[in-house]
């Protein structure tokens, strides 16, 4: 039995309930990647987080910012270790071999740590880089790879 959650419909909160002991083990199939329940829940935390610190840094008239802001911003009222907290695997224009990259759409990649904050949705048009290749093009909000460094 597959389960589906959405980070674009509510919060992408996962129930208590659901995180029980009993549950934790539950394997689940997400946009074709498959985690356990725990893993999903803190997948959909950070980009949440990701997307709260983007939207606030915008909000403050920032049209370009930087990693270190992005950061700065995403840590608070979390638990995540500054580390774990990567805007590259959340970029509309950037994909590595991580089989959850490229499912939560965030930031457009601008340069060396820098980016520009989009939103979940955006009808972006440009194209997709993985370690400097050109693997694939966005057309109005629609994904096409060439190339999915994702799949061995």
């Amino acid at each position: 039995m597959a389960s589906t959650y959405s980070f674009y419909e509510g919060d992408g909160t996962i129930p208590q309930s659901a995180l029980s002991t009993r549950w934790r083990v539950l394997t689940v199939f997400f946009l074709g990647v498959r985690m356990n329940i725990e893993e999903l829940s803190g997948w959909l935390g950070l980009a949440r987080a990701l997307n709260r610190a983007g939207r606030t840094l915008r909000s403050r008239g920032s049209a370009e910012m930087n990693r270190k802001e992005i950061v700065k911003v995403a840590l608070k009222g979390t638990e995540y270790a500054e580390s774990s907290i990567l805007p590259s695997d959340y970029c509309y224009n950037m994909i590595n071999a991580a089989p959850e990259s490229c499912k939560f759409h965030i930031f457009e990649w601008t340069g060396r740590a820098r980016y520009r904050y989009l939103g979940p949705h955006f009808r972006y048009t440009g194209v997709v880089r993985w370690k400097g290749w050109t693997i694939g093009t966005w057309r109005d909000g629609e994904l096409r790879l060439d190339v999915d460094p994702r799949k061995g």
